[in-house]
C-alpha cells in the first residue's frame, strides 16, 4: 500500500490532487481541517490516501509517458474513463492516444520513487510528533504501521521497474532512506511501550495504596450523596488543593463538606421576615407528612393568627382541634375555595396573618394549580410552602417537589429528628434550586420543636454528630 498526505486550501482541492498524484483508485484514510492558530500556519485541508502498489506501478507507467499538458485534463476525466485508459495501456492498445512516447530513465524513475517514499515518510513521522498530546492519535499509525508496508513495497516497486537495467547508486540510497525511517518508528514503538509500561505502574500503585481522594469519594457515596453531588466536591478539590495538601486526610474531608454546605440552598418564610403586613402562608403535601402538626407549630410561632383547614369538601375534626384549643389557636374548617377566600380577607382586614392547612391528597397537580393561583390574584403577600416528610424516601420526596416545584416557594421538612438519610435530603436541596428548604421540624412537641432550617443541621445528621 503506497500512502501520500495532500494538502490544499479546499476540499475540491485536495480531492483533485489526490485523483492527479494517485488515480480514482485511491482510498482516503484521514481527512483533517486545520483551523484557528494551526490553520494560519498551514493549508486549511489535509487529507492522507493510499493507493495499492500495483494500481499505482501502472498509474506511474501512464505518467511516464504522458505530456504534462494533457494530464490535468486526463485526470479531470472521469474515474471509469481513467481506469479504462490505464488498463488498456496495460494491455498494449493504449498507444493510440498517443502515450507510446519513449519512458524516462529508470535512473530517474528510482531518484523519484525515492524522493516519493521520503516525503510520505517525514510526513507520516511529522504527524505523529504534532498529535504526540492526543494518546489514541499517537498509537493509531503505529498499531496499523503502514508506513512498513509502504516502506517493503516501495521498494519492491522501485525494484520491478529497475529490473531491467538497475540502477545502484538508487538503490543503495533508497536502502539508506528506509533504514532511517524503520529506525525512527522503532524509536516511537520504543517509547510508546516506556510509557505504557509507566501508566500501568502508577494504577497499580494507586490500587494498592488509594489517595484521600479515592477515599473521600468511597465515604460520600456511602452516606447516599448523588453522583452529581460527589463529583462537584472532587472537582473542587482537585481544582484547589495542591498535591501535597491531597495527601492530609483532614484537609481533605474539611474541604469537602465546606464545598457541599456551600451549595446548598435556604431561605426564610415570609412571615419571618420584617414585613408587618399580613401572609398567608399555604401549606401543601400529599400523605403523612405531618403538615397538620406543622401548621400549628408555624400559627404558635406568630402572633394574631389562624389557621384555615381545607380538606377536598369534607370537615376534617381531627386530634388537632384538641391541641389547637389547648394551644389557643383558632381553626376554621372550610370545604371551598370561595369560603377560604372570604375567611382569608376577614382575617387579613383584621391584621391577622393566615397559615392554610391544604391536603392534596387525591387531586389532580392541575387542580391544586389552579387552586393556588387564583389564591395569587386575590392575595398579593402569598407564599406556598411544599411540605415533605424526612422518614419518607429520597424518590417519592422528588415525586412531591416534581409535582408542586412550579407553584411552590419553599419547603419545610418534618421528623428530620428521625431522618435515617440525610444524604437524600441534600441532594433533593440541591437539585431543586428554586425551592429552598426554610423550617425544620424537630421533634413531636408543639409548638416547640420547629427551627429554622440552616446546613449545620444536615451537615450534622450526615455526619452523625
Amino acid at each position: 500500500m503506497y500512502v501520500k498526505k495532500f494538502e490544499a486550501e479546499t476540499l475540491e482541492e485536495a480531492i483533485r490532487s489526490v485523483k492527479r498524484e494517485l488515480g480514482p483508485d485511491a482510498i482516503i484514510l484521514k481527512t483533517v481541517n486545520n483551523s484557528g492558530l494551526r490553520g494560519a500556519l498551514r493549508k486549511k485541508v489535509q487529507i492522507t490516501a493510499a493507493i495499492k502498489e500495483d494500481d499505482y506501478a501502472n498509474k506511474t507507467r501512464v505518467d511516464n509517458v504522458l505530456p504534462d499538458a494533457e494530464k490535468e485534463a486526463f485526470y479531470n476525466s472521469g474515474a471509469e474513463h481513467i481506469n479504462e485508459k490505464i488498463n488498456s495501456y496495460n494491455s498494449g492498445s493504449y498507444g493510440k492516444m498517443g502515450l507510446n512516447k519513449a519512458v524516462k530513465s529508470v535512473s530517474e524513475m528510482g531518484h523519484r520513487a525515492s524522493e516519493t517514499l521520503k516525503n510520505g515518510l517525514d510526513d507520516f513521522l511529522s504527524d505523529l510528533k504534532e498529535d504526540e498530546q492526543e494518546y489514541a492519535d499517537t498509537i493509531t499509525p503505529i498499531q496499523e504501521a503502514p508506513a512498513r508496508k509502504v516502506i517493503y513495497h516501495a521498494t519492491e516497486t522501485v525494484q520491478a521497474t529497475q529490473s531491467d537495467r538497475p540502477s545502484y547508486q538508487n538503490s543503495n540510497e533508497l536502502e539508506r532512506i528506509v533504514n532511517h525511517q524503520k529506525n525512527q518508528i522503532q524509536n516511537l514503538e520504543h517509547k510508546l511501550n516506556n510509557l505504557l509500561n509507566h501508566f500501568e505502574e502508577n494504577k497499580k500503585i494507586q490500587k494498592e495504596h488509594p489517595s484521600s481522594i479515592d477515599n473521600l469519594y468511597t465515604t460520600l457515596r456511602t452516606l447516599d450523596l448523588s453522583e452529581k453531588n460527589v463529583q462537584r466536591v472532587i472537582k473542587r478539590l482537585n481544582f484547589e488543593l495542591n498535591d501535597e495538601d491531597k495527601k492530609d486526610d483532614n484537609l481533605v474531608y474539611d474541604h469537602a463538606l465546606k464545598t457541599i454546605a456551600d451549595h446548598l440552598n435556604f431561605s426564610l418564610p415570609r412571615f419571618a421576615g420584617l414585613s408587618k403586613e399580613p401572609v398567608v402562608t399555604v401549606l401543601i403535601s400529599d400523605h403523612a407528612s405531618g403538615q397538620s402538626s406543622m401548621a400549628l407549630r408555624l400559627s404558635k410561632l406568630q402572633k394574631d393568627n389562624m389557621i384555615i383547614k381545607y380538606r377536598n369538601n369534607v370537615i376534617d375534626n381531627d386530634k388537632h382541634d384538641f391541641t389547637s384549643k389547648i394551644l389557643d389557636i383558632e381553626v376554621s374548617n372550610v370545604s371551598s375555595l370561595s369560603h377560604i377566600v372570604s375567611e382569608c380577607r376577614k382575617q387579613i382586614d383584621l391584621g391577622k396573618s393566615v397559615v392554610i392547612d391544604l391536603k392534596a391528597c387525591g387531586k389532580e397537580s392541575d387542580e391544586t394549580r389552579k387552586f393556588i393561583e387564583s389564591l395569587k390574584r386575590s392575595f398579593s403577600n402569598l407564599e406556598v410552602l411544599t411540605v415533605l416528610s424526612a422518614m419518607h424516601t429520597e424518590l417519592y420526596n422528588r415525586k412531591i417537589l416534581s409535582k408542586y416545584k412550579e407553584i411552590t416557594n419553599g419547603a419545610i421538612i418534618t421528623y428530620i429528628d428521625m431522618c435515617m438519610n440525610y444524604g437524600s435530603l441534600i441532594n433533593i436541596n440541591t437539585d431543586f434550586e428554586a425551592c429552598p428548604f426554610m423550617m425544620f421540624g424537630t421533634g413531636p412537641t408543639i409548638p416547640d420543636d420547629v427551627e429554622e432550617a440552616t446546613a449545620d443541621r444536615l451537615m450534622a445528621g450526615l455526619l452523625q454528630l
